[in-house]
């Protein structure tokens, strides 16, 4: 589709382009009728090139639209990737399987096996166990650890703990290379009120 620069309504055709943009045109020409000249030298077939210019503009918004909560489909994978703070590595295949596995979880509450599965994967042998800490005891008073006192203030710690131990043999920077992720993967995961450690 030849467009004198982009700047020209009056659209012509030289092989290949947008090819629903002509449609439209041909279709809002038709609807005319005889009465009308919409040969393109005229002004009928400017005033109708220039709507269907805006017709197909907001149909492409619409289909943008339509595929943004697409993993496999969205054109904004590299804004999702900012806003979900999900890494930018791989092929864009392996990207956007990260993409759709995190779009999957939402909504739903994390299971613990689903956790140890996702830490094991990340941290392999480096991963002991998750260890939970009732609410009650999540809960920290001060002073004098009551809710009562004068002046009370009220903490809460984390209910989560996900156990670590090096590996025989590890570096101290191994075992923090290996457990530096951790903070990220649990973040994507866990509720907002469940916080872990």
């Amino acid at each position: 589709m030849g467009e004198h620069g982009g700047l020209q309504p009056g659209v012509e055709r030289y092989g290949g382009g947008n090819r629903r943009l002509q449609r439209i045109i041909e279709s809002l020409n038709a609807q005319r009728g005889t009465a009308y000249n919409t040969d393109v030298t005229s002004t009928v077939y400017i005033d109708n090139a220039a709507a269907a210019r805006g017709i197909d503009a907001a149909w492409a918004t619409n289909a943008r639209v339509a595929a943004i909560c697409d993993p496999y489909r969205t054109p904004l994978l590299e804004r999702w990737e900012k806003i979900l703070a999900l890494p930018s590595t791989g092929t864009e295949s392996e990207r956007r399987a990260r993409f759709a596995e995190l779009l999957s979880r939402h909504g739903k509450e994390p299971t613990e096996s689903a956790l140890v599965v996702a830490i094991s994967a990340a941290l392999g042998p480096v991963f002991v166990a998750l260890e939970h800490i009732p609410l009650t005891d999540a809960l920290v008073y001060w002073p004098g650890g009551t809710p009562n006192a004068d002046f009370p203030w009220m903490s809460t710690v984390a209910h989560l703990l996900v156990h670590v131990e090096a590996s025989p043999g590890m570096s101290e920077g191994q075992f923090y290379d290996a457990v530096g992720g951790l903070f990220q993967l649990m973040d994507a995961r866990v509720t907002a009120w469940d916080t872990s450690d």
